[in-house]
């Protein structure tokens, strides 16, 4: 509950489109099941900073952070950010382009991973944003990313 009500805080001086927007991203099942939580937001900058915990459901067989799911919330958290740039309701970003590169791991459970994402440019129909996942002051991966606004599909 106290995540919840940090989330809540940290949102609640958003917009009311970029507030359901976030929200709606961090309530995604797998996000939620992955345990990816929202540490700090700089709309001003269209900045974010996530976090999740390695766990069983993140690591390999061989007991490493897996690839695939650093990938997915480095996606995540460049969404949330790119979140900061919408002004009207009905707008959302989907990914249209993303590299990553894998430049490190983390053996175990209970390492913080920290992802540190922010939108370096936008257009009317597109963003373009960074993001780095670190655990304990190493950068473990990094991405780059285009998204378009697309209108919601309900």
């Amino acid at each position: 509950m106290m995540d919840e009500d940090r989330q809540g805080q940290l949102l609640e001086h958003l917009p009311i489109v970029v507030r359901n927007h976030i929200s709606d991203i961090l309530s995604v099942s797998f996000h939620r099941h992955i345990g990816l939580r929202l540490s700090a937001i700089d709309a001003a900058d269209h900045a974010v900073i996530v976090t999740f915990l390695t766990s069983e459901k993140t690591i390999t067989p061989a007991g490493t952070l897996h690839g695939g799911i650093t990938n997915a919330l480095l996606d995540a958290a460049c969404a949330i950010a790119t979140c900061t740039t919408i002004q009207c309701d009905g707008i959302v970003p989907a990914t249209l382009t993303s590299s990553f590169q894998m430049l490190g791991t983390v053996k175990g459970t209970g390492h913080v991973i920290t992802i540190q994402a922010a939108v370096t440019g936008r257009t009317r129909r597109f963003a373009f944003a960074r993001a780095t996942a670190s655990a304990g002051g190493r950068i473990l991966a990094e991405a780059v990313l285009t998204k378009v606004m697309t209108t919601a599909v309900l």
